[in-house]
């Protein structure tokens, strides 16, 4: 109807012009109106000039030229909307003016192609992923919702529902015209559960998606006051920048979106993760001069990881690398570069435990003083353990309902220190949470904030030889030190001590034995190595004030 009713207004409106400009003319010179037939969406808009002495006309279809000889309809007036073309066909049009019942003349006969319809893929309920939580300032907080896009002609867009009971009373919360959106009306201390539709431009909308739950939990108090510390800096002086590397076709190319880095000083190599064109692991000596790339199938190969993210040093010079989409970890020689094996995650259990299918996805890696390698994994927002021969033993995380231990939402960067205390960056609750190598929750330090000991977006995460953490800041040039039990240390400050170290978005970090530290700069293309230097200074205001 929607169609039908702006034909007749656009023909309405045509009309107007055109019979106000003429006069009715005689039978022989009968003829269509200039522009006419024409073809108005779904819609045929005939009309022709009026024939003097004409009490009615007649309107012909054919379907083959010279055949227009179906009677479509009889009509008093000098205009007719032919509203029933089927599309993907040519029609030929003919009118005829009568007088008292017999035919005085006839028009040319008129063809008009009706247009094809583009293909309507049907819409399928979305698929949802694990949802975000955000925290905001203020104790506040967001709960992000992301889902697979759907391809098709007909899509307009998505609704979302909310309920805090699982699978029923869900109330309309929102629209999006993409894949994601916000939640920013959620309340601390309870669990939402959320389904989405997709509706296309007829209002059409498809059964629920799978349904996907979190709980927005309230804060967890740190275990150290970072507000009491007293405000201490180290400088760090740029020694080293590696910006570019040689590719398998001999040329030198840009370094693209560094994400971590992991140095072996034994062996004497750099390892650098670049998630851009390369998609891989490049090695330089610790000069920072280029060695060989480390492609999916091993030094010198064509293939790509899929998305890789990590790199660390495993037992015997091993390069333990992470490939976030494939959920495989990849192990390499760290000397040539050559494929030794791989182990991929299993979250069976866990997606039973939440019953439902979310899929691993390892985006970071760390090795214990045993050989085991712990896996964060922010898909399932848990950590998957392997034995020093591959074989998954056991998982911990947020998916344990049973478990007393304060929850982590969207783990990115872990690290073990001496004693094998296992930290990671759970970077939703701006916080670092500290494990034993069981799995076993011991603390937690940090908070969201700007002060010292306060994190906006952390990231990267490094402990050196004598148990200091090192925490950086995605968000801003922002890079700590704690002690082991998350007491506030330090913030890095660039040589001068006027302001922090510069940096375009930093990710992966390392520190080796001799206090140097490399820094990825994924917004700048590079990374950067620092020399630590001795003693700390209190010249620079602390941050936010």
């Amino acid at each position: 109807m929607k169609n039908m009713k702006y034909g007749v207004f656009l023909f309405a409106l045509v009309g107007l012009l055109v019979c106000g400009a003429g006069r009715a003319r005689a039978a022989s010179d009968f003829e269509w109106a200039g522009g006419f037939p024409k073809l108005v969406e779904e819609n045929v808009l005939l009309q022709w000039v009026p024939v003097k002495d004409a009490d009615s006309y007649k309107v012909y279809r054919g379907e083959a030229k010279g055949k227009a000889t179906s009677l479509l309809s009889t009509v008093t007036v000098n205009r007719y909307i032919d509203t029933k073309p089927a599309a993907g066909k040519t029609y030929y049009y003919k009118v005829t003016a009568v007088k008292d019942g017999n035919e005085l003349a006839s028009s040319k006969e008129a063809e008009v192609a009706i247009k094809a319809k583009a293909a309507v893929v049907a819409l399928k309920s979305p698929t949802l992923v694990e949802p975000r939580l955000k925290e905001l300032p203020g104790g506040k907080a967001e709960v992000g919702i992301r889902w697979e896009v759907e391809r098709a002609t007909s899509l307009a867009g998505y609704n979302v529902y909310r309920s805090v009971t699982k699978g029923k009373g869900y109330a309309m919360i929102g629209s999006a015209p993409g894949a994601s959106f916000e939640d920013r009306d959620v309340e601390r201390g309870k669990t939402y559960y959320y389904v989405v539709t997709a509706v296309d431009d007829k209002f059409n909308e498809t059964k629920y998606s799978n349904e996907v739950s979190i709980e927005v939990a309230r804060p967890v108090k740190a275990t150290s006051g970072p507000k009491d510390e007293p405000t201490k800096f180290r400088k760090a002086k740029l020694v080293l920048t590696i910006e570019k590397f040689k590719d398998i076709d001999g040329k030198v190319k840009p370094l693209e979106y560094p994400v971590d880095v992991a140095v072996d000083e034994a062996v004497g190599h750099i390892y650098v993760v670049s998630a851009g064109q390369y998609n891989g692991v490049l090695v330089y000596d610790l000069s920072g001069r280029f060695q060989y790339g480390i492609k999916k199938d091993g030094a010198g190969g064509k293939e790509k990881f899929e998305s890789p993210h990590a790199v660390t040093v495993g037992q015997n010079g091993l390069i333990i690398v992470s490939d976030y989409n494939s959920s495989e970890i990849r192990m390499y020689d760290g000397i040539d570069g050559r494929f030794k094996g791989s182990v991929k995650a299993n979250v069976e259990k866990i997606e039973k435990a939440l019953s439902r299918t979310l899929g691993a996805g390892i985006i970071d890696v760390a090795v214990n003083s045993e050989g085991d390698i712990f896996a964060a994994d922010p898909k399932t927002n848990s950590v998957h353990v392997f034995n020093s021969s591959g074989k998954q033993v056991f998982d911990f995380g947020s998916f344990n309902e049973k478990e007393k231990n304060p929850k982590f939402n969207g783990p990115i960067f872990t690290a073990f220190d001496s004693k094998d205390r296992y930290y990671l960056v759970d970077t939703g609750y701006a916080r670092v949470m500290v494990y034993n190598s069981d799995g076993e929750y011991l603390s937690n330090f940090g908070r969201l904030g700007t002060a010292p000991g306060e994190f906006r977006y952390p990231t990267g995460i490094a402990v050196d030889g004598k148990d200091v953490i090192y925490v950086a800041n995605g968000m801003d040039s922002n890079l700590q030190a704690f002690d082991a039990g998350g007491k506030f240390l330090y913030a890095l400050a660039n040589e001068k001590g006027d302001g922090p170290i510069p940096s375009g978005d930093m990710k992966g970090i390392f520190v080796d034995g001799k206090d140097r530290l490399y820094v990825t700069e994924s917004y700048t293309h590079k990374v950067s190595v620092y020399q630590m230097l001795e003693g700390l200074v209190d010249i620079i205001p602390p941050a936010g004030k």
